[in-house]
């Protein structure tokens, strides 16, 4: 790890969960050894949520070049272990949220810490992804696959600013922002029951709604790796279901039981008008986007009537 002097007063952290026996924990921690660091870098924590396996052994190797810290949470939930994470860290401390599965290029921290000290405080962060495939999927499909899986750049298109876009394995925000908020929303993301997806950007969705600005930062790049049973059709369709569970409960916790849920029938009507004409359209891409439109319908609407009857 290279240390470079900046000046600098905020403090700057790396979060990363981790959960289950079959992780790349080491070679993400192996990956971060390779970037360059700003003077005010502080530690790496790692928390593993559900049960212990390997995650503390692996955490304590890199004490010494990255100052890891770990930490464990007993229960089973993603967004329940980063709010455990969140209550170790200052508010002043801007946080680079990342995964146990990737591999970062050595100026992505550089570029987080720099872009941060250029902007006010009422901002958070995030940078282009890219995939490492088990097994690359057929690009019919992969052109319908969610940017988890197929990688996300915004080329252009400033959407960003207005919609929730950065991924969470390759975003940054102030740790008092994020407490200000109310911290990651524990129905949301891997650990809920059914599982629902979402939990970054919807805390993305919170802080556009309270004035923040998502800025992105170009050379913050990171490589995600995709393993096989996340690159088929299968999993993709069970992936669009549970993001429109998400969405559906979501929107009972924003509205409130009593709000009749005009948009998400809007959206469910409309993916069931569309999914004949796709599935009859000569493009496979485009019947897969349909058969995707229909499931997250589908889930948008048992997630609102999960949570109206919870």
């Amino acid at each position: 790890m290279t240390h470079r002097t900046n000046k600098v007063t905020p403090v700057f952290a790396i979060l990363i969960p981790t959960a289950g026996e079959e992780t790349k924990l080491s070679e993400t921690l192996a990956s971060l050894t390779q970037c360059t660091t700003p003077d005010n870098y502080l530690h790496t924590i790692v928390v593993e949520n559900g049960e212990k396996y390997e995650a503390e052994t692996i955490t304590r190797k890199y004490e010494l070049q990255l100052h890891t810290q770990y930490l464990f949470f007993h229960k089973g939930n993603k967004s329940a272990a980063l709010n455990y994470a969140l209550s170790h860290i200052s508010d002043d401390t801007l946080i680079f949220f990342t995964d146990d599965d990737v591999r970062l290029e050595p100026q992505v921290l550089m570029a987080y810490e720099q872009t941060s000290r250029e902007r006010n405080k009422k901002c958070y962060y995030g940078g282009p992804t890219f995939a490492i495939y088990e097994k690359k999927p057929p690009l019919w499909l992969l052109n319908a696959m969610p940017a988890s899986t197929r990688g996300w750049q915004p080329d252009g298109n400033d959407d960003y600013l207005r919609t929730p876009r950065f991924l969470g394995f390759n975003w940054a925000a102030y740790a008092g922002d994020i407490k200000a908020l109310g911290g990651f929303n524990e129905n949301l993301g891997p650990g809920t029951k059914p599982k629902r997806t979402g939990q970054e950007w919807n805390m993305q969705e919170r802080m556009l709604a309270k004035g923040f600005t998502a800025v992105y930062v170009e050379d913050a790049r990171v490589w995600h790796h995709v393993p096989k049973d996340k690159s088929s059709l299968i999993w993709f369709i069970i992936r669009r279901f549970q993001g429109g569970l998400g969405a559906g409960m979501w929107f009972v916790e924003k509205h409130g039981k009593g709000k009749f849920p005009m948009n998400l029938i809007k959206y469910f009507t409309k993916s069931c008008l569309l999914l004949p004409v796709r599935l009859l359209s000569l493009s496979r891409t485009k019947m897969v986007v349909g058969i995707g439109d229909f499931s997250a319908g589908l889930g948008r609407i048992k997630g609102y009537f999960t949570a109206v009857f919870s």
